[in-house]
């Protein structure tokens, strides 16, 4: 297990630069532990069906070549889970320094009691 920590305590004034900062530090782990396990991009492309070309992007921490921020948390769990790494802990620190919040929840609106809304029939009108 790879230990992940952020190397600028959280005082990055611009988001948009830590976020960049963050990727490569998580592209450089997928990098290592790819190349340690002699893994083409072509086959872990295969197995987790994300492209090459993403998975280059990933790893080098460019995140022009990606798609939305959304999409790149999905990639980079999916991506370090295939090679043996926290998926959930690289992706929520991802996640967090992209700025990334869940949506919020929806509560079920409830009738109040009593109050029920029934079809009427063709036939009674």
């Amino acid at each position: 297990m790879v230990s992940i920590h952020s190397t600028d305590g959280g005082n990055s004034i611009d988001g948009s630069d830590r976020c960049d900062d963050v990727l490569v530090e998580i592209g450089s782990l997928l990098r290592k532990a790819r190349s340690a396990q002699k893994v083409s991009y072509e086959e872990a492309s295969r197995t987790v069906r994300i492209r090459p070309d993403f998975l280059r992007s990933l790893e080098s921490g460019q995140l022009d070549g990606l798609p939305e921020r959304v999409y790149v948390r999905g990639f980079i769990k999916a991506y370090a889970n295939y090679l043996g790494l926290d998926g959930d802990a690289l992706a929520n620190r991802f996640a967090s320094a992209a700025q990334l919040v869940p949506p919020p929840r929806q509560r079920k609106r409830r009738s109040p009691v009593g109050m029920q809304l029934r079809p009427v029939p063709a036939w009674s009108a």
